[in-house]
């Protein structure tokens, strides 16, 4: 759950720098979305595969340990990616 929120940190803050509107919630696809150089990171597909699990851990929903571990390393890989694009832009 921490990885999902520090992510949807991330591109709001790239989404505030950019002048896209976000004043309310919108889901991390569409945080992704608006941004060109985010959607080429290398690790972009893989995590918008794992959305899913991050959301639905988030919730509450149990989400098996396989699936877990898949989305815990997409994400880790994201954001370090995203952080990494963030400070070099």
């Amino acid at each position: 759950m921490k990885l999902r929120i520090d992510i949807e940190r991330e591109l709001r803050a790239l989404a505030d720098e950019d002048s896209f509107p976000n004043d309310h919630p919108l889901p991390l696809n569409e945080l992704v979305r608006p941004s060109g150089a985010v959607r080429a990171l290398p690790s972009t597909e893989a995590f918008m595969g794992i959305v899913r699990s991050l959301n639905g851990a988030t919730h509450g929903i149990d989400v098996a340990k396989d699936q877990a571990e898949i989305a815990s390393e997409a994400a880790t890989r994201f954001l370090a990616d995203i952080r990494a694009y963030h400070v070099n832009r």
